[in-house]
């Protein structure tokens, strides 16, 4: 077959393909309500693809939806074992591909379908197990929930979906949902692990620091002690003289000595102001 060598893009040979309405007039005639009726239409959308010399098709994946006025149509989902090496399908590619150009497949002159990338194909399995749990949905009225439910199982891989969805279509969408609502169990509750506060004491109480908002040590964890203290050298502070003596000059002993600490001050609110009478009056020091 042919290849077409002037198409600027690379033939994507896995490319799933996405029809967003294949009208059931466009189908052949027959019992739309008999079983075999969406298996032939399957088989009749892959068929088109053949004959045009676009590829072979694996399977058809359809979904059986209506419009407001009550006229039934497919949503088809097509996946492919190869594609041809030909004109047809690299234009095909080209036109999905391109922006703003909508591809058409035109497989009679009354009748095409609008052809889409489909960027999130399914496992067969995947597609079975999604067709159950919408036609459960249809059912009981709840059509808007299974699609959001589906879309969502759409983002996760197949080992983890398949088996979630298998559940689900076992038990019932219907009973999906109402063991969603469900609220959690008291004894299930209890056994949550909840988050205890360290008790506060006035040994661990932060002071109220101007550098900076409130900060509650836990127990074991308090700050390390400021580096070292600086020594205040001001000799008009060791003015000590008195009437008939001689004025001191010189430095007093270290444990007299003016101290200037690097802790930053605190607006004035000591231990006793928040735990009582018992607390000391000062914040410790270590």
């Amino acid at each position: 077959m042919a290849s077409n060598a002037t198409s600027p893009y690379t033939m994507d040979m896995n490319m799933s393909l996405y029809i967003p309405r294949v009208d059931t007039r466009s189908l052949p005639r027959g019992n739309r309500h008999a079983a075999e009726y969406e298996t032939n239409a399957a088989d009749f959308i892959g068929k088109q693809f053949k004959y045009q010399k676009i590829g072979e098709v694996d399977r058809v994946d359809l979904l059986k939806k209506q419009t407001p006025q009550g006229f039934d149509y497919y949503i088809a989902f097509v996946h492919f074992s190869q594609w041809y090496d030909t004109s047809a399908a690299h234009d095909l590619q080209e036109q999905i591909r391109t922006d703003g150009t909508k591809a058409k497949l035109q497989f009679h002159e009354k009748w095409y379908w609008i052809v889409n990338e489909n960027k999130t194909p399914l496992t067969k399995d995947e597609a079975t197990l999604h067709k159950t749990i919408y036609e459960q949905a249809k059912q009981i009225g709840m059509l808007e929930q299974a699609v959001g439910y589906l879309r969502s199982m759409k983002n996760l891989p197949p080992h983890i979906s398949e088996p979630t969805l298998a559940v689900t279509a076992a038990n019932g969408f219907g009973n999906y949902l109402s063991q969603m609502s469900q609220p959690l169990p008291l004894e299930h509750m209890a056994r949550q692990p909840s988050m205890v506060a360290p008790e506060m004491t006035w040994q661990n109480y932060p002071a109220l620091s101007q550098e900076g908002p409130l900060h509650l040590a836990a127990p074991g964890q308090l700050p390390p002690p400021p580096s070292g203290l600086e020594r205040s050298v001001n000799e008009a502070d060791w003015d000590v003289s008195s009437p008939g003596s001689q004025q001191v000059e010189s430095i007093a002993p270290p444990a007299l000595m003016r101290t200037r600490s690097s802790m930053p001050r605190t607006h004035g609110v000591t231990p006793r102001d928040l735990f009582g009478a018992k607390a000391p009056t000062q914040w410790p020091l270590n």
